[in-house]
C-alpha cells in the first residue's frame, strides 16, 4: 500500500502540500527562505521515497493504477546529475541541468522497470507541468506516452496533458 502523502521529515515544508501552498499564497514570496538545507534533506528523502515505491510498482497486484508527482526540475534543486546532494547557492542553470539529467536518468531506468516487469502491458503517462521558466519555453511540455494497442495514427506532437485522459478513457475503456 503506498501513502504518497504521509508525513515525512521536515515537516510542512516538505510535503506535496507545502508547494500547493507555495504557489497559491504569499509563502511563494518566502521560497529563499523554504529552500533551506535543513529542508533540502527532507525534500531529497521524500523524492528518493517515491522512485523507490515506483520501482516496486510491477511487483504490486493488478490491474492498478499507480499516479507519482515527483516534484523535480523546481527550486529547489535537490539532484545534480549522477543524484548526489546539490550545495546551497549553486547556480540555477546549473542545478536545474543536473537535476534535469538524475530526473530523466531515474525516470527512464523505472519506466524500464515497469515495461520489463509487466512484459510491457503497462499504460505509462510521463509529463511536465511546464518547461524550465527561465528558458523562454516554459509553456512547451514534456508528454510521453505508452499506450499498448493504441492506433499510432491518433497520435500527435499536439496532445496536450489535459487530454491525455480522456484519451486514454476513451480508447482503453470506451469513453465509460
Amino acid at each position: 500500500n503506498i501513502n504518497n502523502y504521509q508525513d515525512v521529515p521536515g515537516g510542512l515544508l516538505s510535503s506535496e502540500f507545502s508547494g500547493i501552498l507555495q504557489q497559491t499564497t504569499i509563502l511563494g514570496a518566502l521560497q529563499g527562505l523554504m529552500a533551506r538545507p535543513d529542508n533540502q534533506d527532507a525534500m531529497r528523502a521524500a523524492a528518493l521515497r517515491t522512485v523507490a515505491e515506483l520501482e516496486q510498482t510491477p511487483k504490486l497486484e493488478s490491474p492498478k493504477f499507480v499516479f507519482a508527482h515527483l516534484l523535480a526540475a523546481h527550486v529547489p534543486y535537490l539532484f545534480g546529475s549522477d543524484g548526489d546532494s546539490v550545495p546551497y547557492g549553486t547556480d540555477e542553470k546549473q542545478a536545474y541541468f543536473g537535476q534535469y539529467v538524475f530526473t530523466t536518468d531515474t525516470a527512464n531506468q523505472i519506466v524500464q522497470q515497469i515495461l520489463a516487469g509487466t512484459n510491457g502491458n503497462a499504460i505509462i503517462i510521463v509529463e511536465s507541468d511546464h518547461g524550465p521558466r527561465w528558458s523562454g519555453d516554459w509553456h512547451n511540455v514534456f508528454n510521453a506516452l505508452y499506450l499498448p494497442g493504441y492506433p499510432k495514427d491518433k497520435l500527435n506532437n499536439d496532445i496536450s496533458p489535459i487530454d491525455t485522459f480522456r484519451m486514454i478513457f476513451d480508447y482503453y475503456l470506451s469513453g465509460k
